[in-house]
């Protein structure tokens, strides 16, 4: 059946686009001039400066992220921290492994940058070489001496504007990162000194053999090429009055600098991996993929301790639906947006206020956070241990209480004078143990222990 109007113009929208991606599939070009050189290497260096970059800013919001886990666990509700235990335990994990891959990489990745800063600066000054013009020109002064005045042209070695002004090929295809394989080292681009001489006789005369004339002239002109010029064989009468070439010699500014830093760009390349960066802990694809999440889901979703055991996957893809959504789709809902809505301790106009997890920017308001929230918790600690001690000497007293004579012993102690029982003091009852003597004053009784005596003297 043939094609539609419809089929026909869609065709031909396409072509556009696969002539793009043949163009991707083609072998890259050599450059050949220097400007588009610089360009080129500008343009190559700046993939691996940029790939750095986007891995240390990821792992910098990961471990923001990692510490929003860490606080929400250690002040939010009992359930949020059950699920959290795995997260930060992949979350870690992932930390780990991008910091040992931005470490190993830094190194290789400053000296690449640098080696490229120096190439392109090579091929700037191969742009400005290129750029020189002039002549010198010395003429007769109307009879057959050179005349007393300056040279008649004196400007060799001049140069024009030294910027790279030509426009950037239209079809010139950007680097990236999957045709990096097939990029070939910077071109040299060896350039060539070019020395032309021209001789110009009044009539009647020649340059050579004879005298000039009252109107001769000698020109030399000096100019770098990236083409070697032909050296000119012939110096004759009849062509004296054009350029010749009289000399040329190559000169080459690049060296082995340019393999070298394809070399370093090929070590970046396979030798440095920066896909450990590349994952996000806030998504429930990047901490389940992680080594240590089976069995730390494992352990907190299902209590399987201590044994180091992992759950049976229909066990454990149960609990993990139950916590995360099936396959973690709820994870945002459920683990993520919940951290961010719990809410933490931190100061605000010098004065203690509560503020959910969202409002923490830095780490370090995050770890500042966390030291109020375990502050909180250890007077806590403190208030509840008080309680159960005075819990402890009231449930003495009524042991003690009521005993008489013989009857009162153990933790309780007998008093003659006032005849009650009532229960030990305890420091008091180990210095009794330990050295027998109570020195008595006023209500403070302490045990003068000869030993510890002894050694406070020698240390005087």
């Amino acid at each position: 059946m043939p094609a539609t109007k419809d089929q026909v113009w869609l065709m031909l929208l396409a072509l556009p686009l696969a002539h793009v991606i043949a163009q991707n599939d083609e072998p890259v070009a050599t450059c050949s001039e220097p400007c588009a050189c610089g360009k080129r290497v500008k343009d190559r260096v700046g993939l691996y400066a940029e790939q750095f970059k986007e891995a240390v800013l990821k792992q910098k919001h990961n471990e923001l992220a990692a510490a929003k886990y860490t606080l929400a666990a250690t002040a939010g509700e009992a359930e949020l921290r059950k699920a959290l235990i795995p997260v930060m335990t992949a979350s870690a994990e992932i930390s780990t492994a991008c910091t040992a891959a931005i470490s190993a990489a830094a190194g290789p990745a400053f000296a690449a940058q640098m080696l490229g800063g120096q190439v392109t600066g090579i091929y700037a000054g191969i742009n400005a070489l290129t750029k020189i013009t002039g002549a010198f020109k010395a003429a007769a002064a109307g009879n057959t001496n050179l005349a007393a005045a300056a040279p008649a042209t004196a400007t060799l070695g001049q140069t024009a504007d030294l910027g790279c002004t030509q426009n950037v090929d239209r079809r010139y295809q950007a680097p990236t990162m999957k045709t990096e394989n097939k990029e070939p080292a910077p071109a040299a681009l060896t350039l060539h000194s070019e020395v032309t001489a021209k001789c110009t006789a009044t009539a009647g005369n020649s340059c050579h053999n004879t005298q000039l004339g009252g109107c001769g002239s000698i020109e030399i002109k000096l100019r770098y090429v990236t083409t070697e010029p032909r050296k000119s064989t012939t110096w004759t009468t009849s062509s004296h009055t054009t350029d010749h070439v009289v000399d040329t010699k190559p000169l080459d500014l690049m060296g082995n600098n340019g393999t070298e830093l394809n070399n370093k760009l090929k070590e970046l390349r396979e030798q440095h991996d920066l896909n450990p960066c590349s994952k996000d802990i806030r998504t429930y694809e990047a901490v389940s993929d992680t080594g240590s999440w089976k069995l730390y889901a494992s352990k907190a979703l299902l209590n399987i301790q201590p044994a180091e055991k992992v759950a049976e996957p229909p066990t454990l893809t149960a609990a993990e639906t139950a916590a995360y959504g099936a396959s973690g789709k709820d994870f945002k809902a459920n683990i993520w947006a919940k951290v961010q809505e719990t809410l933490v301790p931190v100061t605000e106009n010098d004065q203690e206020t509560l503020k959910p997890i969202s409002t923490l920017s830095t780490t370090a308001h995050v770890y500042k956070a966390l030291a109020r929230v375990l502050l909180k918790q250890q007077k806590k600690e403190q208030e509840d241990q008080q309680k159960v001690s005075k819990k402890v000497d009231t449930t003495k007293d009524k042991e003690c209480n009521g005993k008489k004579g013989d009857e009162c012993t153990g933790e309780c102690e007998w008093d003659k004078e006032k005849e009650t029982c009532t229960p030990k003091k305890k420091g008091e009852a180990e210095n009794k143990e330990k050295t027998g003597t109570t020195n008595t004053t006023g209500s403070n009784s302490f045990v003068i222990n000869k030993a510890s005596l002894l050694l406070a003297f020698l240390l005087i």
